[in-house]
């Protein structure tokens, strides 16, 4: 009896740390490291792109961690749900898992090589510098997110030891990013005035933020199936880029009508279009290349 009730906080401390961390946008970190090194045309199941990806995951992890402990003011407003504001768990565990992350993540990124370990070290200088400044800055954060999250495919090309055409799902992972950060500005407006965070969405308006969004998810759309056009990728990669427009359509209809401040969250929902580029990407590679 003694026993089961020590266990449940050990439990529910474990459970809120991996909520903590963001497990979803880990494991697509992970297997967007494993797609840049499939596009590099090298062989792509080996140690060295296994430990990048779990050093990409790891760090991604230690970024989510230290955004939440950073934006706890705003999170208890914006995220009540979350295990800071929800009282899961402490700010003091939580820098020490973001700190424990990070510095695993390095050490797997070096562990697959020099190049993924310098890419790795930019990646992290780069959250850093977002979380503690660039972030209130708006777009310019925008930006740099979008960035590090692109890195993770010539992350994964480099462990693998080509560089290949990791720049295909890179530029899309762009573009798509500055769109799903300009929405989670509109989202998360209310708590973002708490801190003075200059999202275009405070800055210009809910409905431009929205609009231009939609105008970046539609530009996602008219290029995707841009590779087959030219040659690059065949009809494997075009049926997924087909699922990936109508997802990105549908998107493009609701932003552009606008959403109601207390709409539901439409950000999350933007993962399944990361996973459906995924497998445009896998499935031009391995039924398509050469």
């Amino acid at each position: 009896m003694n026993r089961h009730r020590s266990a449940s906080p050990t439990i529910s401390g474990i459970v809120a740390a991996v909520h903590l961390a963001r497990p979803r946008n880990c494991l697509l970190t992970g297997v967007s490291v494993w797609v840049g090194a499939v596009t590099s045309g090298n062989p792509h199941v080996t140690m060295a792109v296994a430990s990048a990806a779990l050093g990409a995951v790891a760090i991604a992890a230690a970024g989510n961690s230290m955004n939440d402990v950073i934006d706890l003011a705003v999170d208890r407003r914006n995220r009540p749900d979350r295990p800071l504001p929800a009282g899961q768990l402490s700010v003091g565990t939580a820098l020490i898992l973001a700190t424990l992350m990070g510095v695993s993540g390095l050490f797997f990124a070096f562990l697959s090589g020099p190049l993924p370990g310098m890419i790795a070290f930019t990646v992290v200088t780069g959250l850093a510098l977002y979380n503690w400044w660039l972030k209130r800055m708006g777009l310019a954060g925008n930006v740099l997110v979008s960035l590090i999250a692109a890195a993770t495919f010539p992350f994964g090309a480099a462990a693998a030891g080509a560089w290949g055409r990791w720049w295909i799902p890179a530029l899309f992972a762009v573009f798509y990013h500055v769109g799903r950060e300009l929405l989670k500005g509109f989202e998360d407006t209310e708590g973002d005035r708490l801190m003075n965070v200059r999202t275009v969405a405070r800055v210009y308006g809910g409905r431009v933020a929205c609009r231009a969004a939609a105008l970046l998810f539609g530009l996602v759309a008219v290029a995707a199936p841009l590779p087959t056009a030219l040659g690059v990728y065949g009809w494997g990669y075009l049926a997924a880029a087909v699922a990936l427009d109508i997802f990105l359509i549908d998107t493009v209809v609701r932003l552009w009508s606008g959403l109601a401040p207390d709409s539901p969250r439409l950000s999350p929902r933007l993962l399944t279009g990361m996973g459906l580029g995924l497998a445009a990407i896998v499935a031009g590679e391995f039924l398509d290349r050469g």
